[in-house]
């Protein structure tokens, strides 16, 4: 017991340094405005459906996947965007495009980035997925929200990009980012990345590993809007023990990160990124999409069909409403607020990066490991060696019935007396006081004890 109470502050010790470290506190508390009520959610599910009955193949270099780049062109053209193409080579050397919107842009502003992937594996199996989950899904969403803030009057530059290249190392976003100068990537001042928004079971915002003042003012917009459905973050998120992209801040991953918003994060750039799936559950090794479901993304089964079928349309559309209204409460009835945040010279800290985040990371859960380990190997030899006597006897008390069968055969010892015999030896296994002189004494005459025992 002494090593128990031992190891019992260590272990509080690490799971306090855990929290501090990763998930970090805000108490700034914001001008929050409460905006009138939007539901774009069932025009993001009908776009959804549209786009996975007419463009399901997107996979790059495709004929699908040059259609479809000129209907998203057309589309943002008719919401009155500026469009324009970027070519790039894929690091598996394909061509591709990233379709850039630009809104009314005015020097001196700030710009806020929105952005999606737009392709899918569509011919990497025999049964030909639209790959509603993996970008479908977010494709919708954009849309429905680019063509909404574009009837807004903005106080910052709004940018809208479906970028290329998902399945290829994000080539996409890190072609764009390629592209920005010093003076662009200042400023940008935020990146919302619309990742898997529907499907899960829940959906998610993420930021940082540390929490940051930009993050605490969304959630706040989500709380006083009354908006339902993004959960809060897992303390542990299931890290791996590896880099997505050349040159990444952190040196391990997870789900957060596993998306566009990863290139924009290693420049410092603050970001958030959208996502749905079940972050709690560690049935997969990276993410659970739905408890006791397989997951479908980037298989055969992902698919417009499978998406309703494993949720219903009445939940997609209140999933939908999640993301698109968190976007646009925050960026456009509290633009103000926001870009006051962003603007802020500490709202992007030299938190801790790279070997020190992951060196710390790995120690502090090896550690609680290792201590849980310990503490519950403790408890239990402690059990165990306190009551070895007492089973002992248990076990010995349990063996001791012994009975004559040949006479039980032959019908020389009767039920009642089994019942009998067996009430008295589960009242000694219980500790209970052995059974009174006049019932002995029944018994007896009834039965004698070398009649039962050998």
């Amino acid at each position: 017991m002494r090593k128990i109470k031992f190891l019992l502050p260590i272990l509080c010790l690490l799971i306090l340094t855990l929290v501090l470290v990763f998930s970090g506190c805000s108490n700034k508390t914001y001008d929050i405005k409460k905006a009138e009520e939007l539901n774009l959610g069932e025009a993001a599910l009908q776009k959804l459906e549209y786009i996975s009955t007419n463009y399901k193949d997107r996979q790059i270099g495709s004929d699908g996947s040059d259609a479809f780049i000129e209907y998203l062109k057309a589309e943002l053209a008719s919401y009155g965007y500026d469009v324009t193409e970027q070519v790039l080579t894929t690091s598996k050397a394909k061509t591709t495009k990233n379709i850039i919107a630009k809104g009314e842009q005015q020097e001196g502003r700030g710009k806020i980035l929105l952005g999606a992937s737009w392709d899918n594996l569509y011919k990497e199996y025999d049964t030909n997925p639209d790959g509603a989950y993996q970008t479908g899904a977010s494709i919708a969403a954009l849309l429905e929200t680019a063509k909404y803030l574009k009837t807004k009057t903005l106080s910052y530059n709004l940018e809208i990009v479906f970028f290329a290249g998902a399945e290829d190392s994000f080539s996409g976003a890190q072609a764009y980012m390629d592209k920005l100068t010093a003076s662009d990537k200042q400023n940008l001042k935020l990146y919302i990345n619309y990742g898997y928004v529907v499907g899960g079971d829940n959906v998610y915002l993420y930021s940082r590993d540390k929490q940051v003042n930009y993050d605490s003012f969304i959630r706040q917009v989500i709380s006083t809007n009354n908006i339902t459905g993004i959960e809060k973050n897992p303390l542990f998120k299931n890290t791996i023990d590896a880099q997505i992209v050349a040159n990444q801040m952190y040196q391990y991953s997870h789900i957060g990160m596993l998306s566009n918003n990863i290139i924009f994060m290693n420049e410092k750039i603050p970001s958030i990124n959208f996502m749905s799936f079940n972050w709690s559950d560690y049935t997969y090794p990276i993410y659970t999409e739905k408890k006791g479901l397989e997951n479908v993304s980037e298989t055969s089964k992902d698919s417009y069909e499978t998406l309703i079928s494993r949720t219903s349309k009445e939940t997609l559309v209140s999933q939908f409403n999640s993301v698109i209204n968190t976007t646009i409460y925050s960026i456009d009835a509290n633009q103000a607020g926001l870009m006051e945040v962003l603007n802020d010279a500490d709202e992007v800290p030299e938190f801790l990066q790279a070997n020190y985040t992951y060196y710390i990371f790995n120690i502090v859960i090896k550690i609680l490991a290792v201590a849980i380990v310990l503490v519950l190997g403790a408890y239990s030899k402690s059990i165990i060696s306190k009551n070895r006597e007492k089973y002992a006897k248990l076990r010995q008390d349990a063996n001791s019935i012994n009975i004559d069968l040949s006479k039980l055969k032959n019908g020389e010892i009767t039920e009642k007396d089994l019942e009998e015999i067996f009430k008295a030896e589960e009242a000694k296994l219980k500790g209970e006081a052995e059974p009174k002189e006049d019932d002995k004494k029944n018994n007896d005459d009834n039965i004698s004890e070398d009649d039962v025992f050998q």
